[in-house]
């Protein structure tokens, strides 16, 4: 199976503009954070000078405030369509909404600490309604209590939130959300950090293609702390819903490692028929759990997703990847490393009836202090491809049956002996122990 067009190498003349000649082929979503790297670096004086600035510390005498770089205004006025607004560091404007907007661009210049956009009030603190092609970019975001979310989006396609550091969102009416999306078709969220909301780090119904690279999600779903049977806190990491074909999350950290709650650090569900053909890719993701996580990824619908070279860290407990059942077809799961679950990669099945996901593919992994299974399957039949099996002191297998499973193992590696589990070896396997540079800390590179 080939990777999205996420990867597909960029031109020679891409590559000079982000100074990377001589490195290997990068990502569009890493251009694009370069390039805005490289734009925001550039001395304000050079930039062009349509843009419109604003300055809330601002206290010259220049003949009137008009958005110039040099007679700033000192409040944010109302968005025109088309333009870009630039904020100086050091200013605190208020919540911003885009209404019926198209092509805004938001963003700071100067020096100093970041601009900041804060409210304590009871209010979404970015807010996209009806617009589409706008972006904020550079921001901290900060929320209360009373935020309802960090990010808001309503029937916005194609617009996102850059590299903001977005933090506090509490909202007790069953809110308190990092980003809370519906009907925005490619919608980005790219190098941001989310920390401290009481619900989800991303709830998305109904968006198509939405593209989640380069953030740092932490302190996720904080209300189980006040609440904790769970009525009122349901927060996951990151959860699609509704119809959520094409979607792409790279490149991120999902930190579900301080105890809050029995969710997901991710999961893709939907009403019945809505994505049970969805596709997209999940790859090189840091999924970091604990005892009370049930999975750090769980499909229960998707037709063709891939898991792709993803580090998961458990904390002893749960599991990493578990696939729902009849409506979870044709999953790759490649190249990921596992180390300190209970569970590796469990490929379920529907019941009543007990209907199992189909045609699932396990290949390339690598298994460390898995204590249980690290494959374990109920009704399916999966395909395992040269896959590293190690213990430590655990006990783990390397495939377990509920019942009804059948797999076809090939070239697997294996620590020791007796560790194969119900289906048995396989054709070609190999075993002994292998001599990684730093297993316990996720480094599997092997020592010469």
């Amino acid at each position: 199976m080939n990777t999205k067009e996420n990867h597909e190498t960029l031109s020679l003349t891409s590559m000079k503009i982000a100074g990377v000649i001589g490195m290997p082929p990068i990502t569009k979503s890493e251009i694009s954070i370069r390039l805005q790297a490289l734009i925001n670096s550039i001395p304000d004086d050079v930039l062009p000078d349509d843009a419109i600035y604003i300055d809330t510390k601002y206290s010259g005498s220049n003949n009137g405030y008009k958005g110039t770089i040099t007679a700033p205004f000192k409040t944010l006025p109302a968005f025109e369509n088309g333009k870009t607004y630039k904020v100086k560091r050091g200013s605190v404007i208020p919540n911003i909404t885009f209404s019926q907007k198209t092509d805004v661009i938001i963003s700071e210049y100067g020096q100093g600490d970041r601009a900041k956009i804060s409210s304590t009030g009871t209010v979404h603190l970015i807010t996209f309604q009806n617009s589409t092609g706008c972006r904020v970019v550079g921001f901290e975001v900060k929320g209360s209590i009373n935020a309802i979310s960090l990010t808001h989006a309503d029937n916005s396609p194609k617009c996102g939130v850059y590299g903001c550091d977005m933090s506090e969102a509490h909202h007790s009416n069953n809110n308190g959300f990092g980003l809370h999306a519906f009907y925005s078709d490619d919608f980005e969220l790219i190098d941001n950090k989310i920390d401290n909301v009481a619900l989800d780090g991303i709830y998305t119904k109904f968006c198509k293609r939405i593209k989640v690279t380069g953030n740092h999600f932490t302190r996720l779903n904080q209300r189980y702390f006040t609440n904790p049977n769970q009525s009122a806190s349901s927060g996951d990491g990151i959860q699609l819903d509704g119809t959520y074909d094409g979607f792409y999350i790279a490149f991120n950290v999902v930190d579900r490692s301080d105890g809050a709650g029995n969710k997901y650090g991710l999961i893709l569900n939907s009403a019945a028929g809505l994505s049970d053909e969805a596709t997209g890719t999940i790859e090189h993701n840091v999924f970091i759990s604990n005892n009370n996580v049930s999975s750090c990824i769980h499909i229960e619908r998707g037709n063709g997703i891939q898991v792709l070279n993803n580090e998961f860290v458990g904390a002893g407990g749960q599991q990493a990847i578990r696939l729902g059942g009849k409506f979870v077809k044709n999953t790759l799961i490649k190249g990921n490393t596992f180390r300190n679950f209970d569970r590796g990669v469990g490929v379920g099945a529907t019941y009543p009836g007990g209907y199992p996901a189909t045609n699932t593919i396990v290949e390339d992994n690598i298994f460390y202090n898995v204590k249980q299974y690290h494959v374990w399957v109920d009704k399916s039949k999966v395909t395992l491809n040269n896959n590293t099996h190690m213990r430590t002191t655990d006990k783990g297998i390397a495939i377990f049956n509920y019942g009804g499973g059948s797999a076809v193992i090939e070239s697997g590696h294996y620590s020791i002996a007796g560790m194969e589990g119900s289906f048995g070896a396989g054709t070609n396997p190999t075993y002994g122990p292998i001599n990684f540079i730093d297993p316990e800390n996720g480094n599997f590179e092997i020592l010469n």
